[in-house]
């Protein structure tokens, strides 16, 4: 069975990417040095396969995380674009190349400021569940 994080990786990038910009943010899955918020990144992910000998369904569980930043006096901002994420994934009809998603969904979130003076960051994390494309 092949593994499914990366192809999931591009899905999401596909469709978050244009929501994100349209905020005047950016999106990576890996932070530039240089980087000045706003923009979101892509975490960690994780995968559960099913054990089909235990009574599993066929069905692959990934969870992954986006973490946004911003700057400013309030947490408004981050909260804007948090939204613009969970309003593009929660449910969203992801196109995964080789695979049928199930469905996805956002599963937590948090907000919180950072060390450095009027940064805030915030995280989400959603779970994806996915069959081999027959």
């Amino acid at each position: 069975m092949a593994e499914p994080s990366l192809a999931v990786q591009a899905a999401v990038y596909a469709l978050l990417k244009p929501a994100i910009e349209a905020e005047g943010a950016k999106l990576y899955d890996w932070i530039p040095d240089n980087a000045a918020p706003p923009y979101v990144a892509i975490g960690d992910d994780e995968i559960r396969y099913p054990q089909p000998d235990k009574g599993d369904d066929l069905i692959i569980e990934m969870g992954f995380d986006l973490f946004a930043w911003t700057k400013g006096r309030s947490r408004k901002s981050l909260k804007v674009l948090l939204n613009v994420i969970h309003d593009t994934l929660h449910r969203a009809d992801l196109e995964v190349a080789g695979w049928k998603v199930q469905r996805c969904e956002f599963v937590a979130g948090h907000t919180g400021k950072t060390e450095e003076k009027e940064l805030f960051l915030g995280g989400q994390t959603y779970r994806v569940w996915l069959t081999l494309d027959a």
